[in-house]
């Protein structure tokens, strides 16, 4: 009886192991699991936090993790897939101006963008510049979504007309 529970704890740590490692060895390129994003995160010297009691809808074919970086408050969707058949799947479902999933029309707070890497599928639609840049660095350019540099002229134009609508308001609106 020893010796099978001894057997099953080398299995264990050996499956403990080669899991570290993979992460390790990947952490040159890009995360490929939820775990291994969660390393890297840590090791860029970056918090992160896993918000709770959220409940959207799922929009692709598998369940997500949401993840704040360093604070933001926008939430990083990250989708992790065991099928690569799956994913690239729901890959095909994404238009590539990410406003349309499935045939689904979405409404984001900002330009969405979307990553693959790996086993993992991430949407950001957020405006942080350190989230933006990391998701770039690590994860490579969109799939779908528009690219940092023209999100970020995207963004200061929506906010020079904000501030000119809290200015003038909507001059002109009242003789529609």
């Amino acid at each position: 009886m020893k010796k099978k529970h001894l057997l099953v704890l080398i299995i264990l740590i050996a499956v403990a192991l080669f899991a570290l490692a993979s992460c390790a060895a990947e952490k040159q390129d890009a995360p490929i699991t939820l775990g291994c994003l969660i390393e890297l995160i840590e090791s860029s010297g970056y918090t992160y936090k896993i918000p709770e009691g959220y409940a959207i809808a799922p929009m692709l074919s598998v369940g997500y993790t949401l993840i704040s970086i360093n604070g933001d408050e926008y939430n990083v969707s990250v989708f992790e897939y065991g099928s690569p058949e799956l994913m690239e799947a729901d890959m095909k479902s994404i238009q590539p101006d990410g406003f349309t999933i499935r045939n689904s029309h979405y409404s984001w707070s900002n330009p969405p963008q979307f990553y693959q890497k790996g086993r993992l599928i991430l949407i950001y639609a957020g405006k942080n510049k350190k989230t933006m840049r990391f998701l770039d660095k690590h994860f490579g350019d969109v799939f779908a979504g528009m690219g940092t540099d023209e999100k970020l002229k995207v963004l200061r134009e929506w906010e020079k007309l904000r501030w000119t609508r809290a200015l003038f308001g909507n001059i002109g609106a009242h003789l529609q």
